[in-house]
């Protein structure tokens, strides 16, 4: 009977006072529903699933603004349901046991896991912020008069305060989802979709889903000094591992094996399609376990032809920031490459933040410069390096992690910060954007298949290079001995024997002349 409920939620609901009971007093309840339906799974787009996860977040029609921390777990929480309906199907296809465990999607609750739900949500009310300054404070949904965006400092997802610091409009929500957050508008589409189709592996057409990745598991080390047995198995010697050897990951690493509820991978997953693709990721480098250097790192993604996610924490503030790039490491060069689908990004510490290429012309997207590729002549950054220019990158990993610098502008990015703590906005004369690294990890990350194909590629480079240098080796062989043979190098060799035989008969001739001089 409530016409402004009614029409919030596209349901058209006849009065009790009709006396008709057929089908058209209901107006279309099947079309109302299969519209709902279609706006609800993606089927009108991605805006509007996130108006119908907007919608479930609201208590009422009346509500024009929710609260920011509830509609991001939504989505969080959404998006694990998935993940355990898809491993559920997955394991019963291969005849395995139908029940995964289910703790490896509950929602995380760790120190490190409230640190990354508070970047999250300071991200979503910085966004609002700025609209509302650019905008007016009506603008997108009505709120009048000023509001405080502080940060926020509580952790409990019912706080919803009532001048409206922890609340956001629909267009506000829209507007950061679409720039920061794109995947998170799939989260609706595809846990439905499981529910309806469960054994149907294929999305509809204009559906991208939200797949979340785990860590896959990389082989156990042993202790430096202890001499493996060809016959044993890394189950038989779990006592020799080392914990921090043994740790997928410094970053996402979980109580829980194989599990889904990193809060900081569905924060990188809902920000490109390419990283939401299911699977397990493959850690190609970790400082923690590889040792800290920037050349281990380059050899790790040199031949690597698939999308990789760098990991970068810094020392100062222990907050996290990176790059992605689904361009192949294909070459050490003084010259950038790379296509549109690189962004930076920071992922905790003050804000989250997503820097995609301003579209301006400028293609400095990454760059690999090692300095023995010129012997250090070439008078450009050595390192690895994404934006800014071939002799001061944006973000740079210098070679000898002297001189890593994270700035907070280029001419391909958007603009903002990477390092926690620095002030968006600030003079760049004045914001040198240094850093120490206090820990790094490089991950392949686009599916299992994707990444298969991209560890072969780089297995048959690395065949390659090893084919390269045996043959110069080889070459400069067969040179030496035909040099040899010719006597040009035994010359050259021998010299050093003749003029010093030489100078031995010069002296010996010159003590014979002194000692005649003394008999005489």
């Amino acid at each position: 009977e409530d016409d402004d409920t009614s029409d919030y939620y596209d349901i058209k609901i006849p009065s009790s006072s009709s006396s008709s009971t057929s089908y058209d007093s209901f107006g279309d309840p099947i079309g109302t529903f299969l519209e709902g339906l279609a706006s609800c799974t993606g089927r009108r787009g991605m805006r509007s699933s996130l108006k119908f996860l907007f919608k479930l977040c609201s208590s009422s029609s009346k509500n024009k603004s929710v609260n920011a921390r509830t509609l991001i777990e939504l989505g969080y929480r959404l998006s694990l349901a998935a993940a355990f309906l898809t491993v559920v199907v997955n394991d019963k296809d291969k005849d395995k046991a139908p029940t995964p465990m289910i703790d490896a999607f509950l929602p995380e609750e760790t120190e490190d896991s409230k640190i990354m739900m508070e970047s999250l949500v300071n991200s979503l009310l910085e966004c609002a912020k700025k609209q509302r300054e650019q905008y007016g404070a009506g603008a997108g949904g009505g709120f009048g008069g000023s509001y405080d965006f502080a940060p926020s400092t509580t952790s409990s997802p019912s706080d919803v305060r009532e001048d409206g610091t922890m609340m956001v409009t629909e267009q506000e929500f829209l507007e950061w989802a679409e720039t920061t957050a794109p995947m998170l508008g799939s989260a609706l589409p595809t846990f439905l979709h499981r529910i309806f189709f469960p054994y149907n592996k294929q999305f509809p057409p204009g559906l991208t889903p939200l797949l979340l990745p785990n860590l896959a598991e990389p082989p156990k080390p042993y202790k430096k000094g202890k001499k493996k047995d060809k016959n044993c198995t890394n189950d038989d010697d779990d006592d020799d591992v080392d914990e921090k050897e043994a740790r997928i990951s410094q970053f996402f690493d979980t109580p829980i094996r194989q599990s889904y509820s990193s809060l900081g991978i569905f924060a990188l997953s809902i920000t490109s399609p390419k990283i939401a693709s299911g699977g397990s990721w493959f850690r190609l480098y970790s400082s923690e376990a590889d040792g800290l250097s920037t050349n281990r790192l380059i050899n790790s993604v040199m031949g690597y032809s698939g999308p990789t996610l760098l990991v970068v924490q810094d020392k100062s503030s222990q907050g996290l920031f990176g790059a992605f790039t689904s361009h192949p490491w294909e070459k050490e060069s003084g010259e950038f490459y790379g296509n549109s689908d690189c962004f930076l990004y920071r992922l905790c510490g003050d804000s989250m933040g997503v820097y995609r290429p301003k579209g301006t012309g400028t293609t400095n997207y990454m760059y690999c410069n090692p300095e023995s590729r010129s012997k250090g002549y070439d008078e450009l950054a050595h390192g690895l390096g994404f934006g800014g220019t071939s002799d001061r990158p944006r973000l740079y990993i210098d070679e000898v992690l002297d001189e890593c610098v994270a700035l907070e502008e280029d001419l391909t990015f958007e603009n903002g910060p990477l390092l926690s703590g620095s002030p968006s906005g600030q003079d760049r004369h004045q914001q040198k954007g240094r850093f120490d690294v206090e820990a790094m990890e490089i991950w392949a990350v686009g599916g299992d298949e994707v990444i298969e194909n991209a560890l072969n590629a780089r297995y048959e480079k690395r065949l390659e290079d090893i084919k390269r240098i045996k043959k110069a080796m080889k070459g400069a062989k067969g040179q030496y001995l035909e040099d040899l043979q010719s006597g040009l190098t035994g010359n050259k060799m021998f010299a050093h024997r003749d003029q010093m035989r030489g100078q031995a008969e010069g002296k010996c001739a010159e003590e014979d002349d002194d000692s005649d001089e003394e008999e005489n």
